[in-house]
């Protein structure tokens, strides 16, 4: 992984931690954590020099490919030549698996999986089942890093957890 990469986890995290506790204390809904989370994502990656391409910024509801992308554009042609940055956000706890297989199958660097969960418990649970479908599939090396808000209890907070993968 690029070392600015490696300094973009430690950025995500913190920003997602100021973030969410501030959305706690507003009593945002589900959309609003969502968006504000990517423009969180999208100013991290501007200051990385990538292009970030999330729904809220696409203009619409849909999403490109996963729910959050950074891409990196050859000057001269405007193609794409790198995706560092994949990200998939699931409110839902009930839909977390689908939506993590988007990031299996990507070949990004870094992939970042956004959930909440009633109990650090339970996110440790989650987090152990996921690792395991990281492991199912890989055909390119990769540093896997989820970010879980623990809603329940009397101390509700951010969880964070990585881990990397290497096909070889």
């Amino acid at each position: 992984m690029k070392p600015h990469l490696q300094y973009s986890e430690e950025e995500i995290k913190n920003k997602l931690s100021d973030l969410w506790i501030t959305l706690r204390a507003r009593k945002a809904k589900d959309p609003e954590w969502t968006r504000e989370t990517f423009v969180v994502l999208d100013k991290i990656g501007e200051q990385l020099g990538y292009k970030s391409l999330y729904s809220s910024k696409c203009g619409g509801p849909t999403e490109w490919l996963w729910d959050f992308v950074w891409i990196e554009r050859d000057s001269e042609s405007d193609n794409i030549v790198s995706v560092p940055l994949v990200a998939e956000s699931e409110w839902n706890t009930s839909d977390l698996k689908i939506d993590f297989e988007k990031l299996v199958v990507s070949c990004a660097p870094l992939r970042l999986f956004i959930f909440q969960t009633q109990t650090e418990e339970r996110a440790v649970q989650e987090i152990s089942k996921l690792k395991g479908l990281s492991a199912s599939y890989c055909i390119c090396p990769a540093k896997y890093l989820t970010a879980c808000w623990i809603w329940g209890g009397s101390n509700p907070r951010p969880v964070f957890d990585s881990w990397s993968i290497d096909p070889h």
